[in-house]
């Protein structure tokens, strides 16, 4: 165990967040999302949500502005741009740690997909949420 370092976040975890370099994304993703089969990287967390997970790592890391939003989340919607609930959630989250201007872009599921194709890895928890995939993209500490 390390004193304030939430137990949340696994020995793979934390080695993961410590290999990003600035840019690169992370999806946290719920217990339905397809990492296995689009050949992503995948560290499983099954016993936490994706909340859990974004209150435990986003002290350890900052998220990049470079490009405005730093957070992406996938549209409760086939063809409309819409924050789930659970990206609602996420938002209030980011913003505790990031502040009131910090912004969760909603992406169509097919396009979040793609972008997750090049993502640093997957981190999979078992929340059993529909939609509550994010990705983070790092920035400079």
């Amino acid at each position: 165990m390390l004193k304030t370092v939430s137990p949340v976040l696994s020995p793979e975890i934390l080695y993961a967040i410590a290999r990003m370099g600035h840019g690169d994304e992370v999806v946290i993703s719920d217990a339905n999302f397809p990492a296995a089969s689009r050949g992503i990287e995948c560290i499983e967390a099954p016993g936490i949500t994706v909340s859990d997970l974004l209150h435990a790592s986003l002290p350890l890391f900052p998220l990049d502005y470079r490009f405005n939003c730093p957070a992406f989340s996938m549209s409760s919607k086939e063809d409309t741009l819409e924050l789930s609930e659970a990206a609602w959630d996420h938002k209030k989250i980011i913003q505790k740690y990031e502040g009131d201007g910090v912004g969760v872009a909603p992406l169509l599921r097919q396009d979040f997909y793609d972008r997750a194709l090049n993502a640093f890895c997957v981190i999979r928890t078992g929340d059993r949420r529909r939609f509550a995939n994010i990705i983070l993209r790092k920035g400079v500490v």
